[in-house]
């Protein structure tokens, strides 16, 4: 594991190039798919180990999906199937069929009770029994892209013929078509709110638009290459978007004219992208077997910290990684509530050991309240 500036960097335990991936909900594990391979891969987030593979598929795969419980795994391939996995046992769970193309994208539902497939159309399939409820037809070339809303009543879908469309789950009906990209649309989002989806392109551009009445709101310019995969922050508030230009952007959709508010370049083409939970984090993989884990800056910045400091090093504890600071607070603002930078860390480790941890008061958990 390296260090790299405001990001760790982890090798995945493979010989082969990423292709696609998707990493479980709680960000412990990363499921990988591989150029001309019928197989999937387990791994550890943290350390890159592998832990199993999953095989039934007859041809490549394409695309894979955790489960909102991260129990369960769903693939999509050139053998025209949906495949269902147990997470833990690498079972093969069930085969859904009736695409008649290779399958570009899957996605769960937020309950996990349905899977969204984008193939020759879209179609909506019922977890537990197999069956196809739905086929949303609209799209006039392949479907390379969908995704969700967080109440599981729509559905979007990017496609070759350059559109998104949004699809109402109950009744299968088209409700939006939006147009705006010049090229395909490799990858869109939902807002945790349900009320705007973003959308990536091959024309290097991202893409955002009103859900309730179709229209563009922004238009995010600055990568030079495909955009492969576009996310929304826990809160609404940001975009990160990742690209063949081998940069991974965050941006700030609350100003009227959006910008850049942190460019990362992990020297190879980014193929996934994920928020924490909580936001802080923002989980990534590129298609050089590298696991990033980047530092959001709009959390990390400024910490509030509401002990009062006796010493010149204080231990920040968040989610098993110590930072070890030799940043001596002011004397008129330790017994206040202090500001803790995050660029005082002079190292980060997993599970250091303090040598020295005289008059180091214990701090509390930033997230918690």
């Amino acid at each position: 594991m390296e260090f790299l500036h405001r990001e760790i960097a982890i090798q995945l335990d493979t010989p082969k190039d990423v292709t696609n991936a998707s990493f479980s909900p709680d960000g412990k594990y990363i499921c990988s798919v591989f150029n001309i391979d019928e197989t999937l891969q387990l791994s550890d987030t943290h350390t890159g180990n592998f832990i199993r593979t999953f095989e039934g598929h007859t041809k490549r795969v394409n695309c894979v999906s955790f489960s909102p419980d991260g129990q369960s795994i769903c693939s999509g391939s050139w053998d025209k199937t949906v495949r269902l996995w147990n997470v833990e046992t690498g079972e093969n769970i069930r085969t859904f069929n009736g695409h008649t193309r290779e399958l570009w994208s899957v996605s769960f539902s937020p309950d996990g009770r349905f899977i969204c497939s984008g193939s020759e159309n879209v179609r909506l399939w019922n977890v537990d029994t197999g069956e196809c409820i739905h086929t949303f037809e609209g799209h006039t070339d392949l479907v390379w892209c969908v995704s969700f809303s967080s109440d599981g009543k729509y559905i979007c879908s990017g496609s070759n013929d350059n559109t998104v469309r949004l699809w109402n789950v109950d009744t299968g009906e088209c409700i939006h078509t939006f147009e705006g990209h010049t090229d395909l649309v490799w990858c869109v989002s939902f807002s945790p709110d349900g009320k705007y989806i973003c959308s990536g392109s091959r024309n290097k551009s991202v893409l955002l638009w009103n859900v309730e009445t179709g229209n563009l709101i922004r238009t995010l310019n600055g990568h030079t290459a495909w955009v492969r995969c576009v996310s929304f922050s826990p809160d609404g508030k940001f975009i990160c978007s990742g690209s063949k230009d081998k940069t991974v952007r965050l941006w700030d959709i609350e100003e009227n004219n959006p910008k850049t508010t942190q460019i990362w370049n992990l020297g190879s083409q980014v193929i996934s992208i994920m928020f924490s939970s909580d936001g802080t984090f923002i989980y990534s993989v590129s298609s050089n077997k590298k696991i990033f884990i980047l530092k959001n800056p709009t959390k990390f910045f400024k910490y509030s910290v509401s002990n009062a400091y006796e010493g010149s090093m204080q231990t920040l504890l968040l989610r098993n990684i110590q930072l070890i600071s030799g940043f001596m607070l002011p004397e008129n603002s330790r017994t206040k509530e202090n500001v803790l930078p995050w660029d005082v860390a002079a190292m980060i480790a997993e599970n250091l050991t303090l040598t020295d941890t005289r008059n180091v008061p214990e701090v509390p958990d930033p997230q918690k309240k």
